[in-house]
């Protein structure tokens, strides 16, 4: 099964996340982002407007492989400097 380009293009907030080259634009910068960050971002940018409970967001990150929170953690800190402090916010509690 091939996929269109289209559909490996997600936008959102003026960025564009890049699925084939794993890179993160906003205009004419892009940013490079870890594999577990960037699977994070997708994750987050699919279900834009919604509060992703935690337990979601750690088997969509490490499917199968146990990790702790500092590794989240890690990689919420990573999007939130490429994207700013704004676009990503956390739900204490709920996600």
């Amino acid at each position: 099964m091939s996929s269109t380009r289209a559909e490996q293009i997600c936008r959102f907030g003026g960025f564009t996340l890049d699925l084939g080259e794993g890179l993160l634009r906003r205009g004419d910068e892009s940013a490079f982002l870890r594999p577990k960050s960037h699977a994070l971002l997708l994750h987050l940018a699919r279900n834009s407007g919604r509060v992703v409970p935690k337990a979601d967001v750690m088997d969509v990150v490490s499917p199968n492989v146990y990790v702790t929170e500092d590794s989240l953690t890690q990689s919420v800190r990573e999007i939130r400097k490429a994207l700013g402090d704004n676009l990503v916010r956390t739900v204490s509690k709920r996600g």
